[in-house]
């Protein structure tokens, strides 16, 4: 008889094992925000737009002298966020490997947590009337 039984995980966040700390979650991923993924971007592409307007307000010329100027130093502000969006996920993924590499080594350090749920953890509840 095969003690295998499918392993319930209430969250993506609480893992049973400790192998699956740091993998892949597949399909069950929530797909990013707009916001979140086009942050760095968007930002660039302001600061790429602020920064062309201040250009043609500090010169003394009118805003829309040298349009051409604003799509174009827009383009470099995404190129800019994007090579800043890339260098802080790089970072981030250097983090998460320096702490898995560290868990691994040391898993006596990060034992695996006893399930609780909210019965055993806040007991019987009896409003009073």
């Amino acid at each position: 008889m095969s003690d295998e039984r499918p392993v319930y995980r209430p969250s993506k966040w609480y893992p049973e094992r400790r192998d699956t700390l740091f993998t892949d979650i597949g399909e069950n991923w929530e797909p990013d925000l707009l916001l979140n993924k086009y942050f760095y971007q968007g930002a660039g592409v302001v600061m790429g737009l602020v920064y062309a307007a201040a250009m043609a307000m500090f010169s003394r010329r009118p805003l829309v002298s040298g349009i051409q100027r604003y799509p174009i130093y827009a383009a470099i502000g995404w190129g800019v966020g994007e090579g800043a969006d890339r260098y802080s996920q790089h970072r981030y993924s250097l983090k998460d490997a320096a702490a898995r590499h560290y868990i691994q080594l040391h898993p006596e350090l990060f034992p695996v947590p006893k399930r609780e749920t909210f019965g055993e953890k806040f007991g019987i509840w009896r409003p009073y009337r």
